[in-house]
């Protein structure tokens, strides 16, 4: 619960100001890279920054956080995908993040913040959009999901990571019944 709140408070300090999160990070180094620019390319994403030490009071350890058309990450979780050249896993991230920064610009950064951070059910349908175009990204890309992705997924959307914003079951079911939708979709 501390978490939460300490959470919210940055949230809200960064929405308000656009710059609060910017206070507690520093710019990716390397967002010239080729590989970089072609995952980032079309993206509503307009910059990666890396989280600092702050970020983990507030936040679970491996997260991304989407404030406005910045992209926070942790460094050496960023540094490790693009070594590994993880292009479809990447693309599907950074269309999950574009969806919640063209929805925060739609709304207002605060107010989406707000209802995001303080209701579980918008949290959960934010998430569920944004997830929904991942998992497209990434089943069109070739990416195969398997019982122990939609266990990972159910976990950590009903656990600390989204402050429980829903529970397991629907967590499963709606990964399961998604990807087999996405690939009845791309059948087609």
């Amino acid at each position: 619960m501390i978490r939460k709140i300490l959470f919210i408070g940055v949230i809200l300090t960064a929405a308000t100001t656009m710059s609060g999160c910017r206070l507690f990070s520093r710019p990716a180094d390397n967002m010239n890279d080729p590989f970089v620019q072609r995952v980032m390319q079309g993206s509503a994403i307009k910059e990666v920054r890396y989280k600092g030490k702050i970020w983990r009071v507030c936040m679970a350890p491996n997260t991304y956080a989407t404030v406005g058309e910045t992209m926070y990450t942790e460094e050496e979780v960023w540094k490790k995908t693009i070594e590994e050249q993880r292009f479809t896993y990447l693309r599907g991230l950074i269309a999950h993040e574009s969806v919640h920064t063209a929805r925060q610009l739609q709304s207002g950064v605060t107010v989406w913040m707000i209802g995001y951070f303080l209701s579980p059910s918008f949290r959960w349908e934010e998430e569920r959009i944004a997830y929904e175009t991942e998992w497209k990204v990434q089943v069109a890309g070739g990416f195969v999901f398997v019982n122990a992705d939609y266990i990972t997924f159910a976990n950590d959307v009903s656990g600390s990571m989204y402050y429980g914003m829903t529970d397991y079951n629907t967590a499963y079911s709606f990964i399961k019944d998604t990807i087999a939708k996405i690939q009845e979709e791309l059948k087609k």
